[in-house]
């Protein structure tokens, strides 16, 4: 036989546990947004690091679209992409969207 619990006993109760959940999930919330900002942080730099697009690139021309803008503007870097896929042309600094080098490879 369960031990019985007045009412008012067990809404305290079930209040007590909402209320820790909610801390709970705000400590939770808080990790998680902490370590997002982390993140962000790491793929910005590596988004803009020259070497890691390249390597990227190396295996999948889609990395282009998510590099750092000046190196949208590399002419290096943009060969590569489209090298790999033409249609990543689209995705390239203004000024070599016309480089016949570039539009060529």
């Amino acid at each position: 036989e369960e031990p019985s619990v007045e009412p008012e006993m067990a809404k305290g109760m079930v209040l007590s546990e909402r209320a820790l959940s909610t801390d709970i999930e705000e400590d939770d919330l808080k990790k998680s947004a902490e370590i997002s900002d982390v993140l962000l942080d790491s793929l910005t730099d590596l988004k803009a690091d020259r070497n890691d697009v390249l390597a990227a690139l190396a295996s999948n021309w889609k990395a282009f679209e998510h590099a750092a803008q000046e190196l949208k503007a590399d002419p290096v870097i943009v060969l590569a992409a489209v090298q790999h896929e033409g249609s990543a042309l689209r995705h390239a600094a203004l000024g070599l969207r016309a480089d016949r080098e570039i539009a060529l490879a």
